[in-house]
């Protein structure tokens, strides 16, 4: 009975697994930089991402910002990070061992939205705007209404140099800069 029990628990999370895959992607970011990385998908008349050895490949301009056509997908997939000058690419470490302590250069990836607020303080009192991921904010006065979009936007950090992996960094990427 445990063996089939094994079995049965075994075989739904390789299911699981194959269902929940999306399209790996390499993210390429200009030798030098550090600092938030963002990624805009779903964004009108810009260009598509291109597939290189079976993953989708992100050329992350000096700014930081990437706006692409693409679907953002969902799911997990084995992604890759490198530097790059343009002839020379140089992976990114995941994770590094420093005398006996986990570093890495790859920090806080996440998916959704970015912090609002200061979006949110230059806004014209009275007027409701709508960004590009549909979500809606309403300001009058010192009340804000705000519903949420779709979830279009990735954003991660690459620290100069390996740091722990706790490590105090800017604050989210500035709305203002991103929408």
């Amino acid at each position: 009975m445990l063996l089939v029990c094994g079995g049965s628990a075994l075989l739904a999370f390789a299911i699981y697994i194959l269902v929940t895959q999306r399209q790996a992607r390499f993210y390429y970011i200009p030798k030098g930089y550090y600092g938030w990385v963002t990624v805009k998908y779903e964004k009108e008349g810009k260009p598509a991402l291109k597939e290189i050895d079976g993953a989708w490949e992100l050329r992350i301009p000096p700014s930081g910002i990437l706006e692409t056509s693409s679907p953002i997908g969902s799911g997990w997939a084995r992604d890759e990070f490198f530097w790059t000058d343009g002839t020379y690419d140089e992976i990114i470490p995941r994770s590094v061992d420093v005398n006996g302590e986990p570093m890495r250069c790859v920090h806080d990836r996440k998916e959704g939205p970015p912090d609002y607020t200061d979006l949110i303080i230059e806004m014209v009192d009275g007027r409701d705007t709508v960004l590009w991921d549909g979500t809606r904010i309403s300001k009058k006065g010192q009340s804000v209404e705000m519903r949420t979009g779709r979830n279009l936007l990735e954003h991660f950090y690459i620290s100069s140099e390996p740091k722990p992996f706790f490590f105090e960094h800017d604050s989210l990427p500035d709305a203002r800069k991103i929408w």
